[in-house]
């Protein structure tokens, strides 16, 4: 079937008897899905940057507040949570992989030493060294050679 609209003369066909033009408008859930996912794969690529939530609404294109609340009701964590905890993170896998900690503090954000201790301590409940001792050092059953 179709439909002639006005002295332009476009014609709009409706290809199916079952189609909505609702389904052609994206929902508010699918809306907040692609900007959470927009927020949290900026923060990914960025996390040695400047995240503050000034520079993410300005790179994002985003309300801080919206930022901010995204944020609160999809992980149950301030913005500032997320980020320390991924930063936090990084810094493990990179130390786990044998890069020094003074080396890697500073390059994923934390502006001193005496910070990324303070988060690290918070987070694991043990200091960066004893962390790395407890999880890189070898097991008893991993030493003791097959019989």
């Amino acid at each position: 079937m179709c439909i002639r609209w006005g002295s332009w003369n476009s014609t709009v066909c409706a290809v199916s008897s079952s189609f909505c033009w609702r389904s052609c408008t994206p929902t508010a859930s699918a809306v907040t899905r692609s900007g959470y996912q927009r927020i949290t794969d900026y923060i990914r690529d960025n996390l040695g940057g400047d995240l503050s939530l000034d520079a993410l609404s300005q790179s994002l294109f985003l309300s801080k507040y919206y930022i901010a609340h995204l944020f609160q009701e999809k992980t149950g964590l301030s913005i500032h949570q997320y980020i320390t905890k991924k930063r936090l993170a990084a810094c493990v896998e990179a130390m786990q992989s044998g890069q020094r900690v003074s080396e890697v503090y500073a390059c994923l954000g934390f502006l001193n030493y005496s910070r990324f201790y303070r988060a690290f301590l918070k987070e694991y409940g043990c200091p960066p060294s004893v962390y790395l001792q407890e999880h890189l050092a070898p097991t008893a059953a991993e030493t003791q050679a097959p019989e």
